[in-house]
């Protein structure tokens, strides 16, 4: 107890140690996270099922055979982010090149489901939600003309997203704080030991000396 109280009684001592470097830390991430562009991200899920056209009970089984040994939902995973879907989804919305070029799509099968979803990450919110809509119905055409067993729906669509994902401003600056004051309590232990370590030198030179 008696070395907590010490402790804290030194800390007290060198608060401005521990505040001056806690506000560097905050501050040097404050601006690093102003020079970091917003990041958005929508997400629209569909799901993979028969075509309400097939017609007769031997491809009604042959599709639900095929459906269940997951290469259809693999394959139609994959199209989404494949060069010839985007292209169509980008001329569809009028984007161009430069533009999609500061867009990421991803895909992600729900374990177990016939289920996927579609994320688009970008720097405008009404972009990335055009974009994620627009990549669910060019996948559902070119789907169509692949598997014409199948077909896809939407289960979930994509939303124009309110809030960043990236940077997190809060958790950064909240991280910062913490890990900045970690840093001013063990620079002020260091200090302090520093000092007390040649306070004892001089007085053991001192003493040598008067001897």
């Amino acid at each position: 107890m008696a070395d907590f109280l010490a402790a804290a009684q030194f800390l007290v001592r060198k608060w401005w140690i521990v505040l001056g470097v806690t506000v560097l830390v905050v501050g040097a991430a404050a601006i690093s996270v102003s020079f970091q562009n917003p990041v958005y991200e929508a997400s629209t899920s569909v799901v993979i099922g028969l075509n309400e056209q097939i017609e007769g009970v031997r491809d009604t089984i042959n599709s639900l055979r095929t459906l269940q040994r997951r290469d259809t939902i693999a394959t139609y995973s994959k199209l989404p982010s494949s060069d010839v879907v985007r292209a169509l989804a980008h001329k569809a919305l009028g984007i161009s090149e430069n533009i999609d070029a500061a867009y990421t799509v991803s895909t992600h099968v729900l374990p177990d489901t016939d289920i996927f979803r579609i994320t688009v990450a970008g720097p405008d919110p009404q972009i990335t939600a055009s974009l994620a809509k627009a990549l669910v119905v060019q996948t559902r055409i070119l789907g169509e003309e692949l598997y014409r067993l199948y077909a896809i729906k939407t289960l979930d669509s994509a939303e124009v997203p309110s809030h960043p994902v990236r940077p997190r401003v809060e958790r950064t600056l909240v991280t910062a704080g913490i890990a900045g004051l970690l840093l001013g309590i063990g620079l002020s232990f260091l200090i302090g030991e520093i000092g007390r370590v040649r306070s004892q030198g001089e007085d053991d030179f001192n003493s040598n000396a008067s001897t």
